[in-house]
């Protein structure tokens, strides 16, 4: 059998030398160990030891976990798309995220119907194509779709924001491409009936960039605010490729989301 460790020692072990612990473990019989119904509960008792340790309080302070230690993150959506940090291609994509003025960019989109295209599309979707069960099993698993939020938490906001609807814009921005291509190729052959069949996927297309970037608009706002509100925030539960910088928020790391996986 594995030998015991003794629990009341192992903080002093821990302070001591944090690999000790290792010494104290065969890892020949470690998976036979593991399947003893009571190793759980020793497993438990230590990893709690361990987490109270005056060590492990250092090393969330080094790794900027702590609540209070926020130094450095992004305090709204905006400053988030730092195109200051990260390769050409991440910054010439975070400064196309940017949202500016979200509450002038807002009566522009509406004033030219992008708020009731949106809905329309949304109801084909959801409603017509009959995919808002799908949805609403992806919220239950706490899972964005590229239609729904999964949770009104501020990991939620900023996966929708930065993944879900820079995602659809490129697939609608191709398709636009496309259709672009497609009609300029019917007029070059005086098929102008075709043409215009074309012309009027191209305006789909392009209503659909718009309504991913007037959504990104709320959200962008709405995430000021709980920046501002100080929500929690779990790094651990963001993916992103953008390097795009976390928010100075509890339990952010104040980093950037360069390399975070989920």
């Amino acid at each position: 059998m594995v030998e015991k460790i003794d629990l009341k020692k192992s903080q002093e072990r821990i302070n001591l030398d944090s690999f000790q612990i290792l010494d104290n473990i065969n890892f020949d019989e470690a998976t036979q160990w593991m399947k003893d119904p009571a190793a759980n509960e020793v497993a438990g008792d230590i990893l709690k030891d361990v987490l109270d340790s005056s060590l492990a309080e250092e090393v969330r302070k080094k790794a900027k976990m702590d609540p209070e230690f926020v130094e450095g993150g992004a305090t709204s959506f905006d400053a988030m798309l730092d195109t200051s940090i990260g390769t050409v291609y991440q910054r010439l994509q975070k400064w196309y995220m940017k949202t500016g003025d979200p509450e002038k960019a807002k009566r522009i989109y509406e004033t030219i119907g992008v708020d009731r295209y949106r809905n329309t599309i949304k109801w084909i979707v959801l409603d017509l194509l009959k995919m808002r069960g799908v949805a609403e099993q992806a919220s239950r698993e706490g899972k964005n779709t590229n239609y729904t939020i999964a949770t009104p938490s501020l990991n939620s906001l900023i996966d929708f924001a930065t993944n879900k609807t820079l995602w659809s814009e490129r697939i609608h921005l191709a398709g636009a491409a496309g259709t672009v291509i497609l009609a300029s190729y019917e007029i070059s052959e005086g098929s102008l009936g075709d043409a215009a069949f074309y012309g009027a996927f191209f305006l789909l297309n392009t209503y659909c960039v718009l309504a991913q970037r007037y959504t990104r608009t709320q959200l962008g706002a709405l995430i000021n605010k709980m920046i501002e509100r100080q929500r929690s925030f779990d790094p651990m539960k963001y993916a992103n490729d953008l390097g795009i910088r976390l928010p100075a928020v509890p339990n952010s790391n104040a980093g950037t989301s360069e390399g975070v996986r989920k």
